[in-house]
């Protein structure tokens, strides 16, 4: 992996009260120590400077688009995904994910002009997230396309010149072994033996829930919605149509089989259910913890 290299520190020049850094040599001013605007312009030039000093590309300009500013481009962008990101009238995690990725833009470029907007100014931005934020390869490049695609919506709606955004795909993402960005380890199942010992401290209905989710190997939230009416029981392997589910805006259905074992743990749960009621109550679950809770003696004075 390619050596850290030192990173010019932000200090204060007692004299002026200003926040201050020395890069080869030189010393630089930012204003107000401590104040934001001050720190984000040192850690602008700090990314500069690790970015290697890399030139601009030149971008043209087109007729009659307006002189919108990265921070307006921004705004306007949060004011769709509110709106498209839903499901079920609710901001799905999506929403969330773009504001995080813009932060570092907003604080490096939000005076810049979108037609300015270019591949070295990107890379700034990349250098931020490594240095000051931290983040982990992956999701770096996840944060970039983020940003990426915020400008081809602008295209979309004739805010951005095309060029822009055909520019900023110029920037590859990082690859494994050739950036200082951190590594993640890969997530692994939780053993089967930890498992078997957390359900023991779980209620009945949260207990079971987890045993149907490892033998059908379906999401949380699917497990969360099952209804007898989705349940297709007309064979020896029941089919779930789950009613909602992660990825059915790409128009896929998706369909869970449930074998004996866990048919054996859904059985009694329906016998005194509605059709369209959920298997799984929350009111349950509580209960049964409300009882653990009055079965022991009480300690106060």
């Amino acid at each position: 992996m390619p050596r850290k290299p030192n990173i010019p520190k932000y200090g204060l020049h007692k004299a002026t009260g200003q926040g201050r850094t020395t890069i080869n040599g030189k010393a630089y001013y930012f204003g107000p120590y401590e104040d934001e605007t001050s720190y984000n312009k040192y850690k602008k030039l700090v990314a500069e400077h690790l970015a290697g000093g890399v030139a601009d590309v030149e971008l043209p300009t087109t007729d009659g688009m307006p002189d919108i500013l990265v921070s307006e481009l921004m705004v306007r962008y949060l004011e769709h995904a509110k709106f498209y990101y839903v499901k079920n009238d609710e901001p799905t995690g999506s929403y969330t994910n773009i504001t995080y990725a813009l932060r570092p833009l907003r604080a490096l470029n939000a005076d810049t002009l979108a037609r300015e907007f270019g591949p070295r100014a990107l890379k700034l931005v990349r250098e931020h997230m490594i240095e000051f934020e931290d983040l982990s390869r992956k999701l770096i490049n996840d944060r970039l396309n983020t940003i990426r695609r915020m400008f081809k919506w602008g295209v979309s709606e004739e805010l951005v010149p095309s060029a822009v955004y055909e520019a900023l795909r110029s920037v590859d993402g990082l690859r494994r072994g050739r950036t200082r960005a951190r590594e993640t380890e890969p997530v692994q199942p939780v053993p089967d033996e930890v498992v078997e010992m957390t359900l023991s401290y779980m209620s009945p209905v949260v207990a079971d829930m987890v045993r149907v989710q490892r033998l059908t190997g379906m999401r949380p939230g699917s497990v969360v919605l099952m209804r007898p009416c989705d349940l297709d029981r007309s064979d020896d392997v029941w089919v779930y149509t789950p009613s909602s589910h992660k990825t059915e805006h790409h128009g896929i259905e998706l369909k869970i089989l449930v074998g004996p074992q866990a048919q054996a743990i859904l059985t009694p749960y329906m016998t005194s259910r509605s059709p369209h009621a959920f298997i799984f109550s929350p009111a349950e679950a509580a209960a049964w913890h409300r009882e653990q809770r009055a079965a022991k003696p009480s300690t106060r004075k």
